[in-house]
């Protein structure tokens, strides 16, 4: 078996990041958003232009209240990545969890 990341195309990697429900941001070194997938887009509307707890690989749950009826947990990485920037992972934890 071949490694996945290893035959996965550029064009193939962002049809993906549209179908996960998997929140994914990268971010600077400084706290702002570089780049991230639409499951993000309401993420960022609440957290603005930048991420403001301190950048260092961690793993956390987080309560997000996008408005009174859409309040998700959610299940929360920041990993390290290239270039001294991180990866923001957030995935909504559901009863089927």
């Amino acid at each position: 078996m071949q490694n996945i990341a290893a035959v996965i195309t550029q064009p193939d990697l962002e049809k993906i990041f549209e179908h996960l429900h998997t929140a994914i941001a990268v971010i600077e070194k400084d706290g702002s958003f570089l780049a991230w997938n639409s499951a993000f887009e309401p993420f960022k509307k609440i957290m603005g232009n930048s991420f403001t707890k301190n950048l260092t690989e961690m793993h956390w749950q987080e309560i997000f209240t996008f408005d009174e009826d859409d309040v998700k947990l959610c299940e929360c990485f920041l990993i390290p990545a290239s270039n001294a920037r991180f990866i923001l992972l957030a995935e909504p934890v559901t009863s089927d969890s």
